[in-house]
């Protein structure tokens, strides 16, 4: 390691930075310099069995080392633990493998709030170009020739058909491709899994069978904080295995995620006046909104256990995934085949969950320094229930999993159910009650430094308002959560980000 002088560094090889630093790679005489705090994998089959396994979620298990914990509170008297993977490919390599592009109402609200990049005929062509659609082919509207492999989850296995029938019981239609703007009803969910396996960014964009001479990657690597001389951006200070070292380049693209990206903004002295003053930060840009209108789906719960068990299917372990519209509010609610005690890394059942999120876009939360170092997470707080959208959205939800949990389908083909009751769902007040003991998150930040509202951080090309020569390109700057899970999105980011980043060198 040297503090040699770089042309761009990106900080984060999860999700977003791992395509940007594939794209720039592409650019003869570029070096680039990709930093990530977890650890490497010097093949694709390096990486451990629980981050390959397409049969956990590596996230859901806060005491597995690739996690890095966030702290925060769901409610005012609720605390909870967020993960964020902390592993080349990031929080890719720990999710679900959920793969279900953003909707179109949510493109047309990010080129409303920023440009025609942001819109879906701009991004179409890159949701395409990223995947190799294993279940489609090359389309209109799906790519097979892409990084990124994707298949569907099987519906045969019992629980999942229960699932369906359970939909299709009160009167949701099916929707077999959940990639093609389609209709709301009950389908198959894209997955970035072949078989057993679960395709993180890493292995899909960084294969290190894939030679990238101008591509220089440290791992076990903390960015502490960005540099500047003046507003002009010079590089950044990083710390590796206790040695402080200040690297140099033209341009630094955040990469880090939604909720590490703004803490660095902030101990670089960009973000809230005020905030940064509590942590003797010295100002480099006052910028109201970091941390701020922070994005996420919150979740509830419920479950079945079938009476028919059966062995477990080779791939994911998502089973149906059904979208609704019930009044005003979006909801969308996510089978797992294997019970929550198992993805958690408890003693595992036979009983199936659904997780239902409302997906309407909404920024209820917030996230604080704690302290001037990078190794203090920042806290997070949700606010979801300070919120009187996401309290109706709430309640719509939780009625729909009793409408679940009380079709024939469900109570025939079940040993019991779990989930709100009749009775907990009579009025307003007692259902608020059974969710604010519930009510979890779906672990989805976006937005907290975005291009969006009346003091956006970035420009809607991620360039950090007030500074030069330091870019965004996560979730961070999108101006809500998308209507579904963001992983596609954040791939996408990568992908808009570094074609507008390839343009600029070019000129």
């Amino acid at each position: 390691m040297s503090n040699d002088n770089w042309d761009v560094i990106i900080v984060g090889a999860g999700s977003s930075g791992a395509v940007v630093a594939s794209r720039l790679s592409n650019i003869e005489n570029l070096r680039i310099l990709l930093v990530e705090a977890g650890a490497g994998a010097q093949q694709i089959l390096d990486f451990p069995d629980e981050i390959r396994s397409a049969h956990i979620v590596a996230g859901a298990r806060p005491d597995n080392s690739f996690n890095r914990l966030i702290p925060g509170q769901i409610t005012d008297s609720r605390e909870y633990t967020a993960t964020r993977g902390r592993i080349l490919g990031g929080s890719s390599a720990t999710n679900g493998g959920y793969f279900i592009r953003p909707r179109r109402a949510d493109f047309d609200e990010w080129e409303a709030a920023g440009s025609a990049l942001w819109g879906y005929n701009s991004a179409l062509s890159s949701l395409r170009e990223m995947e190799s659609d294993l279940s489609y082919g090359s389309t209109a509207l799906h790519g097979a020739q892409g990084p990124v492999p994707v298949t569907r989850t099987q519906l045969s296995y019992p629980s999942v058909k229960t699932f369906h029938e359970a939909a299709t019981e009160l009167g949701f239609p099916e929707h077999p491709d959940m990639n093609d703007q389609g209709e709301d009803g009950f389908g198959a969910v894209p997955t970035n899994t072949v078989g057993d396996v679960q395709y993180n960014s890493a292995m899909t964009y960084l294969d290190p069978d894939i030679e990238r001479p101008g591509l220089t990657m440290w791992t076990d690597t903390t960015v502490e904080r960005v540099l500047f001389k003046g507003t002009t951006t010079t590089g950044v200070r990083l710390r590796h295995n206790d040695e402080i070292l200040d690297v140099h380049a033209r341009e630094v693209i955040l990469c880090a995620g939604a909720l590490i990206t703004p803490q660095l903004l902030m101990l670089s002295g960009i973000g809230p006046q005020d905030h940064l003053a509590q942590h003797s930060i010295p100002l480099a840009v006052d910028s109201p909104q970091v941390g701020r209108g922070l994005s996420d789906h919150p979740q509830l719960v419920s479950m079945w256990m079938p009476k028919e068990n059966a062995e477990y299917p080779v791939g994911s372990w998502m089973g149906g995934v059904l979208h609704a519209h019930i009044g005003s509010s979006e909801i969308e609610a996510l089978q797992s085949i294997r019970s929550l005690s198992e993805l958690v890394g408890d003693e595992p059942s036979a009983a199936t969950a659904l997780m239902l999120a409302p997906v309407s876009p909404r920024r209820t939360g917030h996230l604080n320094l704690v302290s001037g170092s990078i190794d203090d997470a920042p806290f997070v707080s949700y606010n979801y229930l300070n919120n009187a959208d996401v309290r109706a959205d709430l309640r719509a939800s939780a009625r729909l999993a009793k409408d679940i949990l009380s079709t024939h389908a469900v109570t025939t083909q079940s040993e019991w159910s779990w989930g709100p009751s009749g009775e907990e769902c009579s009025n307003d007040s007692t259902l608020d009650a059974w969710i604010a003991l519930n009510v979890g998150t779906s672990m989805h930040a976006c937005a907290t430094a975005s291009f969006a509202g009346e003091h956006p951080v970035v420009d809607p090309e991620g360039r950090v308002l007030g500074v030069r020569g330091l870019r965004i390109a996560d979730t961070s700057i999108l101006p809500a959560a998308p209507r579904r899970g963001p992983a596609v999105a954040a791939l996408l980011i990568g992908e808009l980000l570094a074609s507008v980043i390839t343009a600029d060198i070019a000129r």
